[in-house]
């Protein structure tokens, strides 16, 4: 196995799937620099990620919180069809002035018809190629 995988699999969201990308095979820098381009792109007072592939990059951006900000970043790892975003936001308490953003690492979904209005930051886009897979 590696980052990038073909062959038949089933995906956390319960589809089917000729292509996986496996973020475990990620080095900790890899991680840490994917962070940083995040970081780069956006400024908040909190972050959580949605277990268990959002948890690395949650502890990687951690570093970066402005307290001065009143955004609350959520993050995981792939972002596919938004499920693992919809469960972790129906729990999710906001607070009054709080705005939600969501940042993954690999996007391989098309999120204008997944999850529109949504405001996520995706380090690598690659719908293109995964869309009716």
């Amino acid at each position: 196995m590696a980052l990038f995988n073909c062959g038949k699999f089933m995906l956390h969201s319960g589809s089917e799937t000729r292509y996986k990308i496996d973020c475990d095979y990620l080095s900790d820098e890899d991680v840490e620099a994917i962070a940083s381009i995040i970081a780069s792109k956006i400024h908040f007072k909190k972050v959580v990620g949605i277990p268990t592939g959002g948890l690395r990059l949650a502890a990687a951006l951690s570093k970066f919180i402005n307290k001065n900000s009143i955004l609350t970043l959520v993050v995981d790892d792939v972002y596919t069809t938004g499920r693992s975003f919809e469960k972790y936001m129906r729990d999710y308490v906001i607070t009054e002035g709080e705005e939600v953003y969501f940042a993954v690492m690999f996007n391989r979904s098309d999120t204008r018809k997944v999850l529109p209005n949504t405001k996520l930051i995706s380090v690598f886009d690659m719908n293109q190629y995964f869309i009716q897979q």
